[in-house]
């Protein structure tokens, strides 16, 4: 046998356990990347799409698009601060 020929040999022997080595790890990492994908990217969309929506229980959602970030509390139409300490639904600090 010849240098080249034990080389192909090898070759094919190796390629076909990185090839299960790779279904292995890609079946072991399923799992986790679908729980990411799952519980932190589906809230974020779902949150986001909740976002642009008014929506009363019971109800089905009614679309505003942007409507709700303009009618932020504690902000006038053109966005910026009122003066009134009536209008913020939080308390102030004293310091």
């Amino acid at each position: 046998m010849t240098a080249t020929a034990l080389c192909h040999g090898t070759r094919r022997g190796r390629s076909g356990l990185i090839r299960t080595e790779r279904r292995w790890g890609i079946v072991l990492a399923l799992p986790a990347v679908l729980g990411f994908v799952i519980f932190t990217i589906g809230p974020m969309i779902a949150s986001f799409f909740f976002s642009l929506t008014e929506w009363v229980i019971g109800a089905p959602p009614a679309f505003v698009g942007i409507g709700n970030y303009q009618s932020w509390p504690g902000t006038t139409c053109s966005g910026s601060r009122s003066a009134s300490p009536a209008t913020t639904p939080w308390p102030r600090s004293r310091w």
